[in-house]
């Protein structure tokens, strides 16, 4: 196993991601060896789902579920909350969280508690090392996308497409894009892939924020400048490609986040 492969250490009690319930019942008798199934084939294609940030956790459920019909799955686990970042904060890891399918000595199937693989790592560098990107995505396996920049969208490009202001994920060693992102209104916005195709909305409930507002009201963390958010998976993905849109989601939200924080209110002057 390569450095960058090895798991992270275990999060500190109480912050764990919820586990996996699987629908069957279990049985006390010890799982064989025979895998029936996994979740770590970085070409297998996962079906659509809807996406949730919850503390370190990234939940999945399926989509039209009705509410308490079944619990959600931690599909992704995060290093720190991503409410509570903030513009000095540097670095985040990611982490996929795959399961393994047992079958027992009865023939019973049985779900194992899921194994980290870290993945990708969140980063905003210092201003002062004059980086390419603002916010980008690192990757620390070879099974991913690779590494990706997040960019506010060209007003060439806007005019272009016929679109509206946004932004790109592309690709660190070619520029090559991999994500478009283009607000629809508000509270929606569309990502693409690079054929064009609506692969997800990312919903946001301003209502609701996305972390506890801190007592001195800085407003300097995500959680207090970004609400609570969702993102509906609209088409079958490789697993590859969605472990990419998970991290240039949460770096999007980071970067907003920190932005809303310290964009002005108003101008008085003379």
């Amino acid at each position: 196993m390569s450095k960058q492969d090895q798991p992270l250490p275990p999060p500190p009690p109480g912050d764990d991601p919820p586990p996996y319930q699987p629908s069957s019942s279990t049985s006390a008798a010890p799982p064989s060896h025979q895998d029936a199934g996994s979740t770590n084939d970085p070409d297998e294609l996962v079906q659509p789902i809807v996406l949730g940030i919850a503390g370190r956790s990234i939940l999945a459920e399926q989509p039209g579920a009705a509410p308490g019909s079944a619990p959600p799955t931690a599909m992704y686990s995060l290093s720190r909350a991503l409410a509570d970042l903030g513009d000095y904060d540097q670095s985040v890891a990611l982490e996929r969280l795959d399961y393994k399918v047992r079958t027992a000595a009865d023939g019973t199937p049985r779900v194992a508690p899921p194994r980290g693989k870290h993945v990708y790592d969140l980063c905003h560098p210092p201003p002062v090392t004059a980086p390419r990107f603002a916010y980008e995505l690192r990757s620390q396996s070879r099974q991913t996308l690779g590494s990706l920049g997040m960019v506010r969208t060209s007003l060439a490009h806007v005019k272009e497409h016929h679109l509206k202001s946004g932004w790109r994920a592309v690709r660190k060693d070619n520029g090559f894009a991999e994500f478009d992102v283009v607000r629809k209104d508000r509270r929606r916005l569309e990502w693409r892939d690079s054929f064009g195709t609506v692969v997800a909305i990312e919903e946001e409930d301003e209502e609701v924020p996305l972390g506890d507002i801190g007592p001195s009201g800085t407003g300097a963390k995500v959680g207090e400048n970004v609400g609570r958010l969702r993102m509906v998976m609209m088409v079958p993905l490789p697993r590859r490609l969605l472990d990419a849109l998970v991290g240039v989601w949460c770096v999007r939200a980071w970067q907003e986040g920190v932005e809303r924080a310290y964009k002005p209110q108003g101008f008085s002057g003379c």
